[in-house]
């Protein structure tokens, strides 16, 4: 991976794109760990690590970047 200070053009791990589509569907913190079979621990550390790379600080800016990413749409 590439390493970059442009946050729009940011690399996200594959579990790191599902885990960001998972918040912006509005998925909490608890199901999405369900969802991936791993523990609550791991998807906030990865949560943090999106909004580091992607500098962004709230769910609406993690919406925002996961539907200009085209992970998902508001019409889902």
């Amino acid at each position: 991976m590439r390493e970059t200070n442009n946050p729009s053009i940011a690399e996200l791990t594959e579990i790191e794109n599902s885990i960001l589509r998972y918040i912006a569907e509005g998925k909490n913190i608890g199901q999405i760990s369900l969802i991936l079979s791993t523990s609550v621990e791991e998807i906030e550390i990865s949560k943090q690590n999106i909004m580091e790379k992607l500098q962004l600080f709230t769910v609406a800016e993690l919406t925002k970047s996961a539907i200009q990413r085209g992970l998902t749409s508001v019409l889902e």
